[in-house]
């Protein structure tokens, strides 16, 4: 699978280092799966599906293969290899979603999409502040927090999950994408409750299709065994606490 030249139809601006591409590209991804997008003269870098029909991809530009993507413009190509990798498990009639910061993308995606299958959906999005907060998923109620006040509640996106439980709310899984601490701190709440937790892992990946072994986890690959994996993380010793680098040095999170 090589990388295919991919015309950008239309750009959305979410944040100040967060856009969203649409692209002429009318194929269908699973929620939670990823594409592997190449920057000539850089590297390749998998970014999450956040919508298809057409294909979206939410892209923060934090390093220089995603800073150079966020100054594509529309009417431009970037170089797309994909759908790649497991995506979520699309079941349930009640499912809340979780994203903290552009780890959003992939959860929207997912609330909209359990929405055509009749379920009942909720949201939690989260930041650091205001300036890192994503578009709310459409007809989807949603808690806001920040860590700083500036927006919604103040506090974590744990501190709204516990409250919701709290006050009696059930949901038959919890779709989360975002920093790995947050979602090991999810995933042991949704252990101790029993309740269904998927999670998007992210790793650094050269090939996105299984070979180099740069995106190990335990004793799984994130591009061939995920990026979506459950309750199961929980049990990598590396889980919330280390990955490789480029240069496989194994460096804390």
């Amino acid at each position: 699978m090589l990388p295919t030249p991919t015309k950008i139809t239309r750009v959305e601006q979410e944040t100040k280092t967060v856009k969203t591409y649409y692209f002429d590209d009318q194929s269908y991804a699973i929620p939670g799966q990823f594409y592997m997008v190449w920057v000539p003269g850089l590297e390749e870098k998998p970014m999450s599906v956040s919508g298809t029909r057409p294909l979206s991809l939410t892209i923060c530009g934090i390093g220089p293969a995603s800073i150079r993507m966020n100054e594509y413009k529309e009417g431009e190509c970037m170089f797309l290899r994909g759908p790649l990798g497991k995506g979520f498990r699309l079941e349930g009639k009640s499912v809340l979603g979780i994203g903290g910061g552009y780890g959003f993308g992939p959860v929207r995606y997912a609330l909209l999409e359990m929405q055509k299958k009749g379920a009942k959906t909720k949201a939690i999005l989260g930041a650091k502040n205001k300036d890192w907060l994503l578009r709310p998923a459409a007809g989807c109620e949603t808690i806001i927090t920040t860590n700083d006040g500036s927006s919604g509640k103040k506090g974590l996106v744990t501190d709204a999950l516990l409250g919701l439980f709290d006050s009696g709310e059930k949901f038959d899984t919890i779709f989360t994408c975002g920093p790995e601490r947050m979602m090991k701190a999810i995933a042991e709440i949704c252990k101790d409750r029993k309740i269904g937790c998927q999670m998007l892992l992210e790793r650094y990946m050269k090939c996105g299709i299984g070979v180099c072994g740069q995106c190990v986890i335990g004793d799984r690959l994130v591009c061939r065994d995920g990026p979506m994996f459950g309750i199961e993380a929980l049990s990598f010793a590396d889980f919330g606490a280390t990955k490789l680098d480029r240069t496989s040095e194994r460096i804390p999170i």
